[in-house]
């Protein structure tokens, strides 16, 4: 999963290895060192965008697993984007080998 602005600076890079997954608490510290960045506070965060700001407190720790959509709304108020890459053909993708 990449989180990158869209100015185009890279925010994050996860490098996918066998059955990674990045958890919801990479993602919330993630959004939280944008926000802190930004000089926003939770609050305001969501009032730019639309989403509780006890979720995004929730989100931040970890304890959250928010939609893709309210994820979205999130990264627009950050001015940043969610964007999917497909593996590398030659990554493993489970812990089972093929017989």
């Amino acid at each position: 999963m990449v989180i990158q602005s869209l100015t185009g600076v890279l925010i994050t890079w996860k490098t996918w290895k066998t059955c990674n997954i990045m958890t919801n608490q990479e993602i919330g510290a993630i959004i939280k060192d944008i926000r802190n960045r930004r000089g926003l506070s939770i609050r305001a965060l969501g009032e730019l965008s639309g989403v509780q700001f006890a979720n995004i407190g929730k989100l931040e720790r970890g304890e959250y697993n928010p939609s893709v959509n309210i994820l979205n709304k999130i990264l627009l108020a950050l001015n940043c984007e969610l964007i999917v890459k497909e593996k590398d053909n030659n990554t493993k993708v489970s812990n089972y080998e093929e017989s």
